[in-house]
């Protein structure tokens, strides 16, 4: 299946996803409503950056803003269109492409339906939240991958695998866990207190 194809079968899956999401809100199956409606959002979310190009274009600028920052840390990077960077490590050079997988486009697509329909917030709260926790992922994202320039420029290239697959996806893993309890859980867990204390769940 090519990319094209995949894009059209997740704009079919969103679809359909958005139908049951509409009957589950007419039906008040608001926990329903709310998974379905958070996840056709998603899906649409990552179909339209990919048939617009906008995925391209957000790696290519992670991998001159990655190459730019690491030279400018003293770790000697060089930008290789369109979406890779080469950098300095004790044996020469090593290089590193940035794919849709490790763009951040799938956390920040999750978070900001995740914050769009969630209800505890007002509009503004949400699109305020939604612009916060998509400029923190994707600023995390960056500092993983210097942080996996750094390893792989001090230790060699025996520890891409340990860089990438293990310490940058621990980090960036806690750091998206932070941010969903701050963003969602937090206020949640604080709604179903006040709805305790005001007497709602008895």
């Amino acid at each position: 299946m090519d990319s094209t194809s995949g894009t059209m079968m997740t704009l079919i899956f969103s679809g359909a996803l958005f139908f049951i999401s509409v009957i589950a809100h007419r039906k008040r199956w608001w926990l329903t409503f709310y998974l379905t409606a958070s996840v056709a959002f998603m899906a649409a979310m990552i179909a339209f950056s990919i048939l617009t190009g906008l995925d391209t274009v957000i790696m290519s600028t992670e991998a001159q803003t990655i190459a730019g920052t690491a030279t400018f840390l003293g770790m000697k990077s060089v930008y290789l269109p369109p979406n890779a960077f080469i950098f300095r490590d004790p044996t020469g050079w090593s290089i590193f492409g940035i794919g849709f997988e490790c763009s951040s486009l799938i956390e920040i697509s999750v978070l900001i339906a995740l914050l769009i329909f969630y209800p505890g917030y007002s509009r503004e709260s949400k699109i305020r939240y939604a612009f916060i926790g998509a400029t923190m992922t994707y600023m995390a994202n960056l500092i993983r991958m210097l942080l996996i320039i750094y390893i792989v420029s001090v230790f060699g290239k025996s520890t891409i695998y340990l860089a990438h697959a293990i310490i940058g996806k621990l980090v960036f893993f806690l750091f998206v866990i932070l941010l969903y309890w701050y963003l969602l859980t937090r206020p949640t867990v604080d709604m179903v207190r006040d709805m305790i204390k005001a007497g709602k769940f008895e």
